[in-house]
């Protein structure tokens, strides 16, 4: 098998094995919900780490193409002297030509035209709340505004559905929310209990 080959699977491979993580989650009988959105930040880390590499593979997929072409024409030329050459191969390429973006870009634009749709205030206040260390970890280390506001939405819509924004239960109950949730981060008042994070180390 052709060395370019190999190499054009292995660096799609490794830029897109998060999705298939993804796929892996979402296609279970099990609440995956606040893996979620901890996958979709694995699968934008890993396309924009190997970005530039799946670009560079257009060049390699060009020259597979014309190394085809060539026995696909002497073949045909031995067969067939009146047959078309190559009509084929000639329509995929001229495909590749007319879309100005790399491997790479194109794979980013597609993949961020997509996980719209998953990331919603239900991923984003499971991956805000779960207990999984890895997912925390990722929770700790980032900005939580936007989650904590989906958090926000889910939690009226859970428990204070009708409730005014002024609501003084309503506000008393997020004050509360804000309050463990500062400690089950911290591990700290109900949440310093080192069976918690035992009970949930794999992802």
């Amino acid at each position: 098998m052709n060395d370019k080959f190999w190499r054009i699977t292995e660096v799609i491979i490794r830029a897109i094995y998060p999705v298939y993580l993804l796929l892996h989650y979402t296609d279970r009988a099990v609440p995956t919900m606040d893996k979620l959105y901890y996958y979709v930040r694995c699968v934008d880390a890993s396309i924009q780490a190997q970005v530039e590499d799946l670009n560079g593979l257009d060049d390699l997929y060009q020259e597979i193409a014309v190394e085809r072409q060539t026995v696909d024409n002497y073949v045909e030329y031995s067969t067939d002297d009146d047959s078309d050459y190559g009509s084929d191969d000639d329509s995929v390429d001229e495909i590749i030509e007319n879309d100005s973006l790399g491997l790479g870009d194109r794979i980013l634009k597609q993949w961020n035209k997509r996980k719209k749709k998953l990331i919603h205030d239900y991923s984003l206040t499971g991956w805000i709340l779960s207990p999984l260390p890895d997912v925390l970890n990722s929770v700790i280390n980032t900005s939580q505004q936007k989650a904590r506001k989906a958090m926000r939405r889910v939690f009226k819509q859970l428990f204070f559905t009708n409730a005014e924004e002024d609501d003084q239960e309503h506000i008393q109950a997020l004050d509360t929310l804000y309050k463990e949730l500062r400690q089950f981060q911290s591990k700290t008042g109900p949440f310093d209990d080192k069976f918690i994070s035992v009970s949930y180390t794999h992802l």
